[in-house]
């Protein structure tokens, strides 16, 4: 019985201790970069070597997507892009 009784206390103590780190991983944001590059021309290298030249249009946490001009628009997987050139 005394054991539970340890048990209940150390498990209300871990919540305190998870909210703590989740506090202290908001102040820890990493810099943010694709929003600075909407409506800007681009050029992104994908991960085969070929270069891709648009216009941002948009993005999400796992894609891209460009305007080529002439109507033309395409989606590409961030996993797919080696680096981005503006």
């Amino acid at each position: 019985m005394g054991e539970s009784v340890k048990t209940m206390q150390n498990e209300d103590e871990q919540p305190e201790r998870e909210i703590d780190d989740v506090k202290d991983k908001k102040k820890r944001v990493p810099p943010q970069f694709i929003p600075k590059l909407l409506n800007q021309t681009i050029m992104v290298r994908m991960v085969d070597g070929r270069p891709i030249k648009g216009t941002l249009e948009g993005f999400n946490n796992y894609e891209l997507e460009l305007s080529l001009g002439k109507g033309k628009k395409v989606i590409l997987f961030k996993g797919a892009i080696a680096s981005i050139e503006y």
